[in-house]
């Protein structure tokens, strides 16, 4: 092995693993430095194993990588889970209430722009969808709420489409 550092042995990753889960009695600084560590040992293996100075990076590291991968892409907006796995800083403001909602307008918007229709004419035809779950919303807001969420409802749509629903 050519590299002056060491890789950490399995108990501690399992140990950092368990800190940046927050399976252990452990502050929020706590658990983002270890799952930071985490993933500097995973992309310092990575590079060493492209090197050649290593055969395989340790399964233990790899098992953590692949559950957060599929917890992260398993939720409805990966982007956030990602942001809360690493700890990034929520923005200050007010909080979204209807996020699960928002997010299904911005899909059935996609949906109907799929199909041809111009985002007017799609958001028309979602505002009367809604309208008749007793849910009243003005054409102009389900507009704006397709134009803050296009980009992950466009994911979901085609994520739907690679899988078959």
């Amino acid at each position: 092995m050519n590299s002056q550092r060491k890789n950490l042995s399995s108990m501690c990753v399992a140990k950092l693993f368990a800190i940046a889960n927050g399976n252990r009695d452990s502050s929020e600084r706590e658990r983002r430095v270890a799952c930071k560590k985490v993933l500097r040992e995973f992309r310092f293996q990575w590079q060493a194993l492209g090197r050649d100075e290593i055969t395989r990076i340790d399964p233990l590291l790899v098992q953590c990588i692949n559950n957060w991968s599929y917890r992260i892409f398993s939720k409805l907006k990966p982007a956030l889970a990602l942001e809360q796995l690493l700890g990034a800083r929520e923005k200050r403001g007010k909080r979204a209430k209807n996020v699960e909602r928002d997010f299904k307008i911005a899909v059935a918007v996609v949906e109907k722009r799929k199909s041809g229709m111009t985002l007017e004419r799609a958001s028309e035809a979602v505002a009367l969808e809604f309208a008749a779950k007793n849910i009243a919303l003005e054409v102009e807001s389900i507009t704006k709420i397709y134009k803050r969420n296009h980009i992950e409802a466009k994911a979901q749509v085609a994520m739907c489409a690679l899988e078959g629903e």
